[in-house]
């Protein structure tokens, strides 16, 4: 799901009311909490525990094309070991910054224990960033 301040941004910038800096890296987190559609309710494993997020560039080598409004990572995404247990991952997300906060975030299909010495990867293609089209027009009154 998109964010809803990214969702208000991005149609803000497509009409013109709001400048829009796309970042040169984005960054994958995973969090043990769900995520609401305003951002909040992440809880990342702590960095003590060896976890960070995962840059991924921004750029055509790391995405593929999009069709149908659908995209899909090429490369395989690995966080570094964990060096404690850290929980149990249920939803992963998109950053702007290492530290910033989320623009997209989607519940994992299979939840991931965070057991120590454990890696998390996705591999290639497993990781799918969708924009879908669910407008619904109102109905236009005929004239009398």
């Amino acid at each position: 799901m998109l964010i809803e301040s990214y969702r208000n941004g991005s149609i803000g910038y497509m009409l013109g009311k709001r400048t829009f800096t796309i970042p040169d890296t984005y960054y994958l987190g995973l969090s043990t909490t769900p995520i609401s559609v305003d951002g909040s309710g992440i809880t990342e494993p702590a960095t003590a525990s060896g976890y960070q997020r995962v840059a991924i560039p921004n750029n055509i080598s790391s995405w593929t094309a999009p069709s149908n409004g659908v995209t899909t990572n090429v490369l395989r995404l690995e966080f570094p070991e964990l060096t404690t247990d850290s929980g149990q991952a249920v939803w992963c997300f998109l950053a702007e910054g290492a530290t910033g906060n989320c623009f997209w975030a989607d519940a994992l299909p299979n939840p991931r224990p965070l057991a120590q010495y454990t890696t998390i990867f996705i591999e290639p293609g497993n990781l799918q960033y969708a924009i879908s089209n669910t407008q619904t027009v109102p109905a236009i009154p005929s004239n009398p």
